[in-house]
């Protein structure tokens, strides 16, 4: 099943995502749900606490391929691609055990505020 569809299925996320038990994030929590889209290939949609569906989530992209990367069995110097909804990443694991994210930025939002 194209993953994708597999993440659409979850229809639109206006309401945080139930926790249990509830008293272990008393304020909520993120939540990435993610499917396996192919070797080395991830994708994910996140709700974001006291934000709601972002369109993507530097943290939990990295905490997803890294949980798909101890579930292979990679080794250092193995790079994950990570389909989220503003567009493709890629998590590489390096040989010092942390995580490089990278990929596209862009401004989503600008504001200003006058005090």
């Amino acid at each position: 099943m194209d993953p994708t569809s597999v993440l659409a299925r979850l229809g639109m996320l206006a309401e945080p995502p139930t926790l249990s038990p509830e008293e272990i994030f008393p304020e909520g929590a993120n939540v990435e749900f993610v499917t396996v889209a192919g070797e080395r290939h991830i994708a994910l949609r996140v709700w974001e606490r006291g934000v709601g569906e972002t369109r993507s989530c530097g943290t939990g992209v990295c905490a997803a391929a890294w949980v798909a990367m101890v579930r292979d069995g990679a080794a250092a110097s193995t790079s994950y691609v990570v389909d989220v909804p503003g567009g493709r990443l890629r998590v590489t694991r390096r040989d010092d055990g942390e995580l490089l994210l990278t990929g596209p930025a862009v401004l989503g939002v600008r504001g200003s505020v006058t005090i």
